[in-house]
């Protein structure tokens, strides 16, 4: 069971100046960096946005419950990573478009594509924002468990925007 530590801040800033692992990104399969979040990744973490661009000839179909990555590291770090999860199909305000089961499936895929290769004995540190989370109608207490269903040697900091 992973931990989950909410905290209050910015999440991207927080990737850059608190040393955690990696970073994820609830983002829609259209390719749209629409809301707060995504402007502040789109301005601070260009290059996640860049990856997400490259995935528009895909169907958008295709891409739910799926994710792209951006790492930082060389050939001897993997660390730092920056994650797309492409957990809602739709994107808009004033109604849920954030899918749980999406959700999972691409936090569970990431988890074991982080993880693959790293000492066992190592814990890796996930930033995340609550807001952009819950931002596409996501239920918070339900967020919570998916995040700690997926593996324990992932802790996620889950911070307030």
């Amino acid at each position: 069971m992973a931990k989950v530590i909410e905290r209050s801040g910015d999440a991207v800033a927080a990737f850059f100046d608190d040393g955690h692992d990696v970073v994820m990104v609830n983002t829609n399969c259209h390719c749209a960096y629409y809301n707060p979040l995504h402007q502040k990744v789109q301005k601070n973490i260009p290059e996640l946005y860049t990856v997400d661009q490259q995935t528009f000839p895909m169907k958008p179909e295709r891409k739910l419950g799926g994710y792209t990555t951006y790492s930082y590291g060389d050939l001897t770090d993997e660390f730092p990573i920056a994650v797309n999860l492409y957990s809602q199909l739709y994107y808009g305000i004033g109604e849920r478009h954030l899918n749980y089961a999406a959700l999972t499936c691409s936090l569970l895929n990431v988890c074991g594509f982080i993880l693959d290769g790293v000492d066992t004995q190592r814990t890796v540190r996930v930033c995340l924002s609550r807001t952009g989370l819950e931002y596409e109608g996501g239920d918070w207490e339900i967020i919570k468990e998916i995040l700690e269903f997926c593996p324990e040697r992932v802790e996620f900091y889950v911070y307030s925007s």
